[in-house]
């Protein structure tokens, strides 16, 4: 059967979304498709590029867009119950890797940080495979596909059972052994076009860098390998200063934490323990924590310790429990009331995760400015749209316009502001996309360099490319009264652009 193609007033509304600069072609996509028929991003650039098919279909106008984006939230389809699907299910593989429409024989991907083929899967060739794993994790996490020819991705497939009979102890194994860490791992195949195509899918590691400790076929102690688009290669500059930076900056925020923990509590009620040995430390004395409770008392650093209402979570009597003998640890924190703008900023540049991103939601109607990130913060807390708004609506502030205003902008997904015109930004804009060395002098500089952000989406510049500029920016200029709204927009435009498709419209 035939996939029903755009009409013309959808085509219409694409022009529109389009000449805004706001709206990634995936975005777009996520706005037309159905659960009846998908449309694929290549339609949306055969749009952009003014294919002869769609000739004579005008762009539709602001408010014709404006209506809409305003209206979409009301659109309701027939969907599956919600199932947690990780990277390898096979319904999040069959969504991610499709064929190409008109050559069944490749598939429709291009060549990103987090893609690459093989065109066999053979285990003698781990030295390749697990530097490719480590380039990614130092990253943002991604696939090797076996079975499909890298660059051209044309189709292959491998044996149907070669990844089910691979054991996955054997990369953890050689991981180990060769970097200074292990890497979550899964493995997983698919189907297509009567051919198997195997998959290993590595998550981003929360603990980077990581770094190569053996030499030999192709391996290098010392070095840190990192996954451009296309290739995997030793890390350059911008890159690991931007993680190294990025990692200083989380631990300092977590050190801070601590200490505003402590001064709450009062130093002299406070004590540290150590993991490691068991020992804890205070004012008033120490002891030490037996080791076969030591073990149990480590939940504690894999983030299950919270408190409610001012009373510990868990119990300590020889033995691990919850203080009301239920099996549920019970996890509840308040809205933290100092979180300021700068805190919003500086977490979403950095990339950190706050202990409470509900929090930074919250406190958003709380804050004069309108233009702040809030979807990086609910994709951290895995919220849909109508979850957004509910904690939107639950903030404590004293303005309730400003909570009207943030869910209204949360509905229509809009941006802020007029988009600048690129006249006096081309340079910036070139060279952010290719990763060139930006100068940037004084605040016109800066200015320029901040309007050239604004044209850029996840189609063209990968996150970690624009979070580097922008944050050297920040460092430099992210006092200058002159550049505070610039700065606002620019980040807002980012959190929409990239994060604003991890917050879905419903529970799908």
């Amino acid at each position: 059967m035939k996939t029903p193609q755009l009409k013309g007033w959808e085509v219409s509304l694409i022009r529109a979304m389009l000449n805004t600069g706001r709206y990634s072609k995936q975005q777009i996509v996520a706005y037309f498709s159905r659960p009846e028929r998908s449309i694929n991003q290549g339609r949306i650039s055969e749009i952009e590029q003014g294919h002869e098919r769609y000739e004579g279909i005008p762009v539709a106008s602001f408010e014709e867009l404006e209506q809409f984006l305003a209206e979409w939230n009301q659109l309701s389809f027939p969907s599956a119950p919600q199932v947690p699907r990780g990277p390898t299910h096979p319904d999040t593989l069959a969504g991610e890797f499709r064929t190409r429409p008109g050559n069944t024989n490749k598939l429709s991907i291009s060549e990103t940080s987090k893609i690459e083929g093989k065109e066999s899967f053979n285990w003698g060739s781990k030295q390749d495979y697990c530097k490719t794993l480590a380039g990614m994790a130092n990253n943002s996490g991604g696939y090797i596909l076996f079975g499909v020819q890298d660059g051209s991705f044309e189709i292959n497939g491998i044996a149907p059972d070669r990844m089910e009979k691979f054991d996955l102890r054997k990369a953890n194994e050689f991981l180990t052994r060769s970097f200074n860490q292990s890497l979550e791992l899964e493995k997983g195949s698919f189907e297509i076009e009567g051919k198997t195509v195997g998959v290993l899918y590595v998550h981003e590691t929360k603990n980077k860098p990581v770094i190569c400790k053996v030499d030999g076929s192709g391996l290098f102690s010392g070095d840190i390998y990192y996954r451009y688009p296309g290739e995997t290669r030793r890390i350059q500059a911008p890159e690991l200063e931007f993680l190294l930076q990025s990692r200083d900056h989380a631990a300092e925020q977590s050190l801070l934490a601590m200490v505003q923990k402590i001064t709450r509590t009062g130093v002299g009620n406070s004590a540290i323990i150590d993991l490691s040995t068991g020992l804890v430390e205070g004012q008033k004395g120490s002891f030490f924590v037996n080791e076969a409770l030591l073990e149990k008392v480590k939940v504690i650093s894999q983030g299950h310790f919270e408190e409610k209402d001012g009373a510990p979570a868990l119990t300590l009597i020889g033995e691990l429990r919850t203080a009301d003998d239920n099996d549920e640890i019970p996890i509840e924190q308040s809205v933290i009331a100092a979180i300021t703008e700068r805190n919003l900023q500086e977490s979403f540049i950095f990339q950190t995760t706050p202990a409470y991103p509900k929090g930074y939601i919250q406190a958003q109607p709380c804050l004069q400015p309108k233009w702040l990130p809030i979807y990086y913060f609910a994709s951290l807390e895995g919220y849909n749209e109508a979850q957004v708004i509910e904690t939107l609506e639950q903030s404590e502030t004293t303005y309730p316009r400003r909570i009207v205003a943030h869910t209204d902008r949360v509905r229509s997904r809009k941006g802020p502001g007029v988009l600048p015109g690129a006249l006096g930004s081309e340079s910036y804009i070139n060279a952010i996309k290719t990763g060139k060395q930006i100068e940037v002098k004084d605040e016109e500089d800066a200015r320029k360099c901040l309007d050239a952000m604004r044209h850029l989406s996840p189609s063209n510049v990968s996150l970690e490319r624009i979070l580097i500029v922008l944050r050297q920016l920040f460092e430099r200029f992210g006092n200058s009264t002159g550049l505070k709204n610039k700065f606002r927009y620019v980040i807002a435009d980012i959190d929409l652009r990239w994060f604003s498709p991890k917050v879905p419209r419903d529970n799908t």
